[in-house]
């Protein structure tokens, strides 16, 4: 009896690869002295049926001497998932696994399966005489529709406001065997996809929902955000494909978007001295104090929908990772080392939070679950460090950290370490594989990553000694680094605006420290705050139309929060205490 080996290949979607070049082929290398065998018959399903459900049972019949079978399924036109099946036993059915072992199977599609078999004593390559020939039948997959979708958020109703420009819309489907859809969002009631008359954009996205974080979910990106004040409509169907029929689309779903660009967090020692979050409208009112702790709560940040908060809290007598609702409630620690866990940072879908961690022994950077499971250290550097963390604190711990920083599409993230003898800048995927280094400079120190919204390069502050920071851009790969803003005093923190054009930052350049713009070319370079006061810490509303940033000028002892328009016009205190500091807005 021959060895029992098996090769299962479940294609990508819209994809189909010859079995040959998959890692696990196997070439016995000797071609088998037999002659073809009979071809096997096909019991199940009946030729040309229609399936009634997504994981299908085929069977079939071996002729004597069977030792091991090929399969095949193949969608209409080759357009959308495959399976391919080499196994080293004579076996008599194999079921197609259903979502979500496999999301495989596409509604409405005619499928072609066949198989053939060999009685060859070894495992043989698909390239052997010893192979039957093809016995063939098709299939066509159940029929689907959208009577089943409903929304489950923003909630369905011209009263919704959403205070997020890139919020994020989930439905449900009762059918979980359906996995592919496309979506329609637009401000035209019509989805009017006409270029001629076509009056609104219409977002058009195709979505495999069983991958989408939260699942069955649409992201609205950030490089190109909703528009204030504006009602929305969206509708969700089933993707069908091949020789399908289109399916109707879903009821269409309404919200409208806040006329402001949401709140503002950041953190206050207002409160009797220890350090509380806060958020505040863009105007400065609605002023709210969200954790209320004898301990120290600091680093608020916004999930991408704007409906929590996590934040770094020394609250229980270390340094750990916790999340809350929007309004305060909720508050929920996430990680519970001994060591120190600060900074987090929410990746772009809401999926993961990544934050810094001294549990090892060093600062690692870890990514975990919204809800504190899966932690999961993704650098892995003993001996060395990740993000320029130190400690300031005086009667406790407290630390100051360069960001994280996610790239717009949540694949990768940028950080500085000093695992190579110098702090410079790196790049790695979103699971902390494949990390490459952007700079080698070690007469200097790299930090504060910004990326671009493309995702193709990364902005950083480099310092040539402590008065002297310059800006500097790169490509994601490391090549075509240059200074694009470069003067004898501190030029630092650059964050990049949501539609590419400006990077702002601070320099002292001017005596104190003013904020200023620059587009990515180096060009263009404007002064938007002008004052003898600091004025640094910079964070884009997220429709790029204001900046929030940190200000001593109204009391050199205290620092506030200030808004201003992209322009540098209308700049406004919005946190307003003079007995104490406010720090770190997040919008």
């Amino acid at each position: 009896m021959v060895s029992r080996r098996i090769f299962v290949f479940f294609v990508a979607l819209s994809m189909f690869f010859a079995l040959e070049n998959s890692p696990w082929y196997v070439d016995s290398g000797n071609t088998s002295i037999y002659a073809a065998i009979a071809s096997p018959n096909l019991v199940g399903p009946d030729n040309g049926s229609r399936l009634g459900n997504f994981s299908p049972t085929l069977t079939w019949l071996n002729p004597s001497g069977t030792t091991q079978y090929h399969l095949e399924v193949r969608p209409f036109n080759d357009d959308g998932p495959g399976v391919q099946l080499h196994v080293g036993s004579a076996g008599a059915s194999f079921q197609i696994p259903p979502p979500p072992s496999w999301y495989g199977l596409l509604p409405d599609m005619t499928y072609t399966w066949r198989l053939r078999v060999s009685d060859a004593s070894t495992f043989v390559s698909l390239e052997d005489a010893s192979w039957s020939p093809w016995a063939e039948r098709t299939f066509k997959t159940p029929a689907v529709s959208s009577s089943s979708i409903v929304v489950v958020s923003p909630a369905n109703s011209p009263n919704t406001v959403v205070t997020s420009y890139t919020p994020v819309l989930q439905w449900a489907n009762s059918r979980t065997d359906v996995f592919y859809y496309e979506l329609q969002l637009s401000k035209d009631i019509t989805f009017n996809t006409n270029q001629a008359t076509a009056t609104a954009m219409v977002y058009t996205p195709r979505l495999h929902g069983g991958v989408t974080c939260p699942k069955n979910s649409y992201a609205v990106p950030s490089d190109a955000p909703l528009e204030p004040s504006t009602t929305y409509h969206w509708r969700v169907r089933p993707r069908v494909q091949g020789d399908g029929a289109p399916v109707e689309w879903s009821a269409s779903f309404v919200f409208k978007t806040s006329a402001t660009p949401g709140k503002i967090v950041f953190w206050s020692n207002r409160d009797g001295g220890n350090s509380e979050i806060y958020s505040v409208n863009p105007d400065g009112s609605s002023l709210v104090r969200l954790t209320n702790y004898s301990g120290f709560d600091v680093d608020p940040t916004w999930s991408p929908d704007k409906t929590k908060i996590a934040f770094s809290s020394y609250r229980d007598g270390d340094w750990g990772i916790y999340t809350m609702n929007a309004d305060g409630s909720g508050q929920t620690r996430l990680t519970n080392s001994p060591a120190a866990d600060v900074n987090p940072a929410w990746s772009p879908d809401g999926c993961k939070i990544a934050f810094y961690s001294e549990r090892d022994g060093n600062w690692e950077i870890y990514t975990m679950n919204p809800n504190g499971s899966t932690q999961t250290n993704i650098t892995n550097t003993s001996g060395a460090s990740e993000g320029q963390i130190r400690n300031v604190g005086l009667s406790v711990p407290f630390y100051y950290s360069e960001d994280i920083a996610w790239s717009r599409d949540g694949s990768k993230i940028a950080f500085s370490s000093d695992r190579d003898g110098n702090w410079e800048m790196y790049v790695m995927n979103a699971n902390g594989s494949g990390a490459i280094r952007l700079t080698n400079t070690p007469t200097a120190v790299e930090g504060h990553p910004t990326w671009s919204p493309d995702g193709t390069q990364v902005a950083f502050h480099a310092s040539v000694s402590s008065r002297n920071w310059d800006i500097y851009v790169v490509n994601v790969d490391g090549s075509n680094m240059r200074t694009i803003v470069n003067s004898p005093q501190v030029d630092a923190g650059p964050a990049w605006s949501p539609n590419s054009n400006w990077i702002a930052f601070y320099s002292s350049r001017d005596g104190d420290h003013d904020i200023y713009v620059v587009n990515a070319d180096g060009a263009g370079l404007a002064q938007l705050t002008n004052n003898s006061d600091s004025d640094f810490d910079t964070t884009w509303s997220p429709d790029g139309t204001k900046l929030a940033f940190t200000s001593d000028r109204d009391d050199k002892y205290y620092y506030q929060v200030y808004v201003m328009n992209a322009d540098g016009s209308a700049q406004t205190n919005v946190s307003n205490s003079l007995t104490n500091g406010d720090f770190n807005p997040d919008w």
